[in-house]
């Protein structure tokens, strides 16, 4: 997430992070799966299409917040965005997604930002039929917003697409009049980069922009991998009929490899994980503005074992 709108520098995004103690088991075990499906047989796709676990998460809208001082309002106002409790629950905020009881770091060679205090936000109560925000800035309900994270959807043609993501399920549409309050409510104030698009709520699975160098193939040497029977590798596996007429899951454009992000053909990869559950009763539990740019988080023998976007500040939901 490093891109420009204008002369714009896009240094920080509005989101929703969806990876917390209670989902990671969900999604950590569905992820590794898809990821051994799609990345670990011959043909695959290369590893670096897919978005790391820690990273996932559900964008409101993008932020150009250079000026240390232009941060720390974009804070302060996030922070105003809880209920007005007088003893509001504070703590010392913390890097993004830090797995609890596991003795991980989060490498970062930017300078410290801005603390925050955590205050809890109420989701408004909702049904299918559209809400007037609320006078006072505040959002009100008993709950935080939970959803289930579905399917796989491509975000260009599916014949030529650089990302595919999920979508997530919520038949009250609590989670979606939220996010629209919000991405309002700071694209009012200055804080977002206009977007005149209706927002479009959604989870990046695989993202070829990070697909570089030799990593990158074309159509000429790969063929989209069926699924193996159970029980056999990818070499010894028998041949499948059809398989000579596959047709090739990733593309570029033209000849030229170097000119622009690999593009998937990723019909068949939708139509298999069309109907995929990622995870089923999310509770979305914060809104963060976080910085561009997924950091590194390594073990204690120093391994990278997953990315993670740093949370300048976050605010918690009533749960």
């Amino acid at each position: 997430m490093s891109q420009t709108s204008g002369r714009q520098p896009l240094t920080h995004f509005l989101c929703l992070p969806l990876v917390n103690e209670g989902s990671r088991p969900q999604l950590e075990s569905q992820w590794k799966e898809f990821k051994d499906g799609v990345c670990n047989v011959q043909g695959g796709l290369p590893s670096r299409a897919i978005r790391p676990l820690g990273s996932i998460h559900l964008t409101l809208g993008v932020m150009s917040l250079s000026d240390p001082g232009r941060l720390k309002e974009a804070v302060e106002f996030l922070e105003s965005r809880g209920t007005s409790s007088p003893v509001p629950a504070a703590a010392v905020h913390q890097d993004s997604n830090d797995v609890q009881e596991r003795p991980h770091t989060i490498i970062d060679q930017t300078s410290s930002a801005p603390s925050s205090l955590k205050r809890p936000i109420t989701p408004p109560q909702v049904s299918r039929q559209a809400r007037q925000p609320s006078n006072k800035g505040h959002l009100s309900s008993k709950t935080a917003p939970t959803i289930s994270l579905t399917s796989l959807k491509a975000m260009h043609s599916p014949s030529a697409t650089t990302i595919l993501y999920a979508v997530p399920d919520d038949p009250t549409d609590q989670l979606y009049t939220l996010a629209s309050h919000l991405r309002d409510q700071f694209t009012q104030s200055g804080f977002l980069i206009p977007d005149s698009r209706p927002l479009k709520l959604h989870a990046t699975i695989i993202n070829t922009i990070y697909v570089k160098g030799r990593d990158r193939v074309t159509d000429s040497n790969v063929a989209w991998p069926q699924k193996v029977p159970e029980g056999t590798d990818e070499e010894s596996a028998p041949p499948r009929q059809g398989q000579e007429t596959v047709r090739s899951a990733l593309q570029t454009s033209g000849k030229k490899t170097r000119s622009g992000p690999m593009r998937i053909d990723a019909r068949e990869l939708m139509e298999r994980y069309g109907e995929h559950v990622w995870a089923r009763d999310v509770v979305v539990d914060k809104v963060a503005i976080c910085e561009m740019g997924a950091k590194d988080v390594v073990d204690e023998r120093g391994e990278v074992v997953d990315q993670v976007y740093r949370e300048v500040a976050s605010v918690p939901f009533v749960v």
